[in-house]
């Protein structure tokens, strides 16, 4: 088993090692500073897009779609043919081929913006912004070491797809108990992007100890004990896009904790406590979230039943 583990970890650090090739600050600060700033930075905002920040690029959900270059907006624009009127930089010449393929695998593999970085002219990525490979080395083995002692505990923590660095771990069927150790190394696994803890016996205090995963994208919480103190250790989470809380004792006041997670966008609650009035308000927040009640299952579930009664009994005819 222990042989059989450290294979998968090691074939893990060389899809990391591979994907780690397009680094931000290097590969695509300098193509927004040169070609795109100009007409989306400080001095003008073509379009109402700076993309000078991360909170100017990320402002609107479809201009970069994480995880998705083929849906994104700013991919799709810099790959269109030259002389169309929406290309791209729409002055000078188009971008390389080159230059395209960074953007596009840096969205693919999840558009991470360095905290706080504002690129322009006045400031470009200098040489005091370096990266601190020892902590970095440091990190990634420590995730390895966690990805190892998960497996031996009988969890499995794969790819999610071929030569991907993005993880998925599935507890739904796990039987054994939640322990400290168990969830300390499951928050060690920051290249999460999937986890399901569909009926387990996870608690509120547990889901403080994964509360650091947060390039999670999907969560399963549904037939558990979690209520709203448990949904505010997930405020962190902003990649978060699915959320699955069918079957726990959630109410209003814990989907206040939600109204921050921009890219949410399906989220289900049959069978927990929440009113319509708290749907609605999270909806204000979140206009492109879709929210599950369950009402439309139980529609269909009545529906039939109205109909029979218009139905003539046996032996009787319908009446005019």
């Amino acid at each position: 088993m222990r042989t059989k583990t450290l294979f998968i970890a090691s074939g893990l650090l060389a899809s990391l090692t591979l994907s780690a090739e397009v680094d931000f600050t290097r590969d695509i600060a300098p193509i927004l500073e040169s070609r795109c700033i100009e007409c989306h930075g400080p001095e003008k905002q073509k379009g109402k897009l700076r993309l000078d920040s991360s909170a100017g690029i990320f402002k609107n959900d479809n201009v970069v779609v994480v995880g998705d270059a083929a849906e994104s907006e700013i991919y799709v624009r810099i790959t269109l043919p030259e002389g169309d009127d929406d290309i791209m930089p729409s002055k000078g010449d188009p971008l390389s081929e080159k230059e395209q393929n960074l953007i596009r695998d840096w969205i693919n593999g999840g558009a991470k913006w360095p905290e706080s970085l504002v690129i322009g002219p006045k400031e470009t990525v200098s040489d005091k912004m370096v990266i601190d490979w020892p902590k970095v080395y440091e990190a990634l083995e420590a995730e390895i070491a966690a990805i190892v002692a998960l497996n031996e505990m009988g969890i499995s923590v794969r790819p999610i797809a071929q030569n991907s660095p993005w993880l998925t771990a599935n507890l739904r069927v796990y039987s054994g108990e939640l322990t400290d150790e168990l969830l300390n190394n499951l928050g060690r696994v920051t290249g999460l992007v999937d986890l399901n803890l569909a009926n387990t016996k996870i608690t509120d205090a547990q889901l403080a100890k994964i509360a650091s995963l947060n390039n999670l994208m999907t969560l399963h919480l549904e037939n558990t004990a979690v209520t709203d103190a448990g949904l505010a250790q997930l405020a962190k989470m902003e990649y978060l896009h699915y959320l699955n809380l069918y079957g726990t004792a959630v109410t209003d006041d814990g989907l206040n904790s939600l109204s921050g997670l921009k890219r949410l966008r399906k989220l289900y609650l049959w069978q927990t406590k929440v009113t319509p009035e708290g749907v609605s308000k999270l909806t204000q927040a979140i206009p492109e979230i879709i929210v599950n009640t369950g009402e439309a299952l139980v529609v269909a579930q009545v529906e039939p039943e109205a109909e029979k009664k218009d139905e003539p009994k046996s032996g009787e005819e319908k009446k005019d």
